[in-house]
């Protein structure tokens, strides 16, 4: 038997985030489809390139009855995402991607996040705090602004509600920042301060190109291993 390879939606909700990025909440129209929280749908548009569609990280848990892609505004495509209206249908790919960590793993978990990059990274956060992983698990995140700072809120509550998970947010075009972000850029030594054992630990980063490339770089010339380093670009 063929395995399904296209999805159909309806546009249940849609949330702004911030003013560039809206949450857009999908419901199926028929089946759907099983994830692993770190995935991500390619999204397919009519008449609007590239045929093969574009690519967005699934930002909800693999256990909820809705599927939300959150979504920045970058061009054209983003730009036909974010005019959707509630009701509207949508079609994508089947669920891809290896950027998970292993179910059955008891390395520590540091995440590497560049702004949107945040969104395959928070669903993996709140899958693990939801199956009470006791894995140590340590987020860094960047922003050029505070107001930047996408699914704030959510990061905060799984922050909370997991003992495990230890969070650092860095704030890089703004000198005074408020409370619980760290103004500037991470750096090793933030890794070396925060993580204990850091060479040991399994690394997710996921931001733009040059994010991704600077810090896997940056983790190569520190000791960190090859096979210690999952990456996921977004472009």
């Amino acid at each position: 038997m063929e395995r399904q390879t296209e999805y159909t939606w309806k546009v249940n909700d849609i949330q702004e985030e911030t003013p560039q990025v809206k949450s857009i909440y999908l419901s199926a129209i028929t089946n759907r489809p099983d994830f692993i929280a770190g995935q991500y749908l390619t999204v397919k548009l009519p008449n609007l390139g590239p045929v093969e569609g574009k690519a967005y990280s699934i930002s909800s848990m693999p256990h909820e009855a809705l599927i939300r892609i959150t979504v920045k505004k970058m061009g054209t495509f983003s730009d036909a995402l974010l005019s959707l209206k509630t009701g509207d249908i949508l079609t994508t790919s089947k669920p891809y991607g290896f950027f998970y960590p292993d179910v059955d793993g008891v390395t520590p978990l540091v995440f590497l996040a560049g702004g949107i990059g945040i969104t395959p990274i928070l669903s993996i956060l709140k899958d693990l705090s939801h199956k009470n992983d006791p894995r140590p698990l340590f987020l860094f995140y960047s922003n050029r602004t505070e107001q930047e700072t996408v699914l704030q809120n959510e990061l905060s509550v799984v922050a909370e509600q997991n003992p495990h998970l230890s969070v650092h947010c860095f704030i890089t075009r703004e000198t005074l920042v408020a409370d619980g972000y760290i103004a500037g850029r991470m750096t090793p030594a933030h890794l070396q301060k925060f993580v204990p054992a850091s060479t040991s630990a399994d690394y997710f980063l996921c931001g733009s190109m040059d994010f991704t490339k600077s810090l896997w770089k940056t983790l190569r010339a520190n000791g960190i291993q090859q096979h210690q380093i999952y990456t996921e670009g977004f472009f």
